[in-house]
């Protein structure tokens, strides 16, 4: 392989093996032949051949007038450890190209770094698509036929419209995704769904927050370009009418002003095989939404779908509730068929990036803006220390125990959180105070809950029967007997 060796004002030797060239002159410029792009001395002598390569000695450096360096389709500009490339003015990535940094690889921000997910942050627009965060139950049995909430992996909504009547078990899993080594959701099929109905709709679905959404937005220009990319599998059973490639659909709607939707479908091409697959969304000038604290854009993917929830595929309209294609098949049309599915990725732009995996902290933190949730509590344990016993009037054969739970040591939450307990009575609390020992028969929150977004604090009010406490003594909430007593705040939208 010959060398070009490039002093900071010229050429100073030309070497190879088998190849050897005259030395240039001192201040002797290396020219780029307009007609030919050889590379040229000023006496018009040919210094390049094929496999040459041009070596800019340490501390000298090629400098680009008003013209530029081009690196051709298939060729590569290679910078060895160690060397730096500098950017002193707007050093521009063309539409359709990417620049790679490679596994250790590192880039140094010493200015201003914008676009990377609206300053510094990620770009995934969803929360928890690497379904790492599970505060509920990991699996959850008898889902659908009329029920619609957050269930599976934190931030994940199950929603129905009709008259269905698949049921479903939804579950955290290990040991998925196109590496083999992801926590992912499965999507069980336990009882099929025939859509009787054309209304009849199943999804998954992110309610994401407005606010973590402006990184989608065009400007005053409406929804930039997007794609969502996902790691995803089909099992089809034995009986399942499903045939491969299994259409998918994808589903965007905006909730603020004019409400707008837009659905593709990916395509799995092989049974029980993880796929990676992505959606590229066009940019819409009407669809927008308000930067608060409310729903700003939702994502889903389908189960299954009616005829009346078809939308003409990656063109955006007026929200009509449609959520799939003409080509969708359906996930649910025989029972043990599931759809497993992690790494799921909302982003600006045509290009769908790795997925972007963050430390499992930053996740849990993320989520807990919208649940905490406290359990389950095995059986005896202490839950919460330091509350107070207390009573409205010395007569009073109801008694109380007043505890503040701090959240902010978690997150700060979205809203006013609603507070849910596994039950009350022996099998799930118990007051302890001193040799004293009473079963919870009521908890109330009055206004103890609004402080959560402002204090990052909340109030309970627990009361119980029996034996009176001291007033003002020190009291510990104790779980029950059953082993899996818990109590949670949801701010989820």
């Amino acid at each position: 392989m010959a060398v070009t060796k490039i002093t900071r004002n010229g050429i100073v030797g030309f070497a190879s093996a088998l190849v050897q060239t005259t030395e240039a002159n001192a201040g002797d410029n290396l020219l780029l032949n307009a007609s030919d792009g050889n590379a040229t001395n000023v006496n018009g002598s040919i210094l390049s051949e094929t496999d040459n390569a041009i070596l800019v000695l340490k501390s000298h450096g090629i400098d680009f007038k008003d013209d530029s360096m081009h690196v051709e389709s298939g060729s590569t500009l290679k910078i060895d450890s160690g060397a730096e490339v500098t950017l002193t003015g707007d050093g521009t990535i063309a539409s359709g190209s990417t620049l790679t940094v490679a596994s250790g690889g590192t880039i140094i921000n010493k200015g201003t770094a914008d676009g990377f997910g609206g300053g510094g942050g990620s770009n995934n627009v969803l929360i928890n698509g690497g379904m790492k965060v599970c505060q509920r139950a990991t699996s959850t049995a008898g889902v659908g036929n009329g029920d619609t909430g957050y269930v599976g992996p934190d931030q994940w909504y199950f929603d129905e419209t009709g008259t269905t009547e698949g049921i479903f078990t939804i579950s955290q899993e290990d040991n998925g995704g196109t590496n083999g080594q992801d926590t992912w959701m499965k999507v069980l099929c336990t009882t099929e769904e025939a859509l009787g109905a054309t209304t009849d709709m199943i999804q998954m679905m992110q309610r994401p927050e407005a606010q973590n959404c402006v990184q989608l937005l065009n400007g005053s220009a409406g929804i930039a370009e997007t794609t969502v990319s996902a790691d995803i599998i089909i099992h089809a059973d034995g009986s399942s009418g499903l045939t491969f490639p299994v259409k998918v659909a994808f589903s965007v709607h905006t909730q603020d002003g004019t409400g707008r939707q837009c659905t593709g479908d990916v395509s799995i091409a092989d049974n029980d095989t993880w796929e990676r697959v992505s959606v590229i969304f066009p940019a819409d000038s009407t669809a927008t939404f308000d930067s608060n604290t409310g729903i700003g854009c939702t994502f889903s993917f389908s189960i299954c779908g009616g005829s009346g929830r078809v939308a003409s595929s990656l063109t955006w309209a007026n929200d009509a509730n449609d959520y799939i294609t003409s080509a969708t098949d359906n996930i649910a049309d025989q029972a043990n068929n599931y759809i497993g599915i992690t790494n799921v990725q909302w982003e600006v732009g045509s290009v769908a990036t790795d997925f972007a995996y963050e430390d499992i902290d930053t996740t849990v933190r993320k989520c807990w803006r919208y649940l905490q949730y406290f359990g389950p509590v095995a059986a005896g344990e202490f839950d919460i220390q330091g509350a107070f016993a207390w009573k409205a009037a010395t007569a009073d054969t109801v008694n109380s125990a007043y505890f503040v739970v701090n959240l902010d040591a978690r997150a700060r939450m979205r809203g006013t959180p609603t507070f849910a307990t596994s039950g009350i009575g022996a099998t799930n609390w118990k007051i302890y105070t001193g040799n004293r020992a009473l079963d919870v028969v009521s908890v109330m929150t009055g206004g103890g809950l609004v402080n959560a977004t402002v204090t990052g604090k909340v109030s309970l009010y627990m009361e119980a029967t029996g034996t009176d406490f001291v007033v003002g003594s020190p009291v510990l909430l104790v779980s029950g007997t059953s082993g899996s007593t818990y109590y949670l705040f949801t701010a989820e939208l």
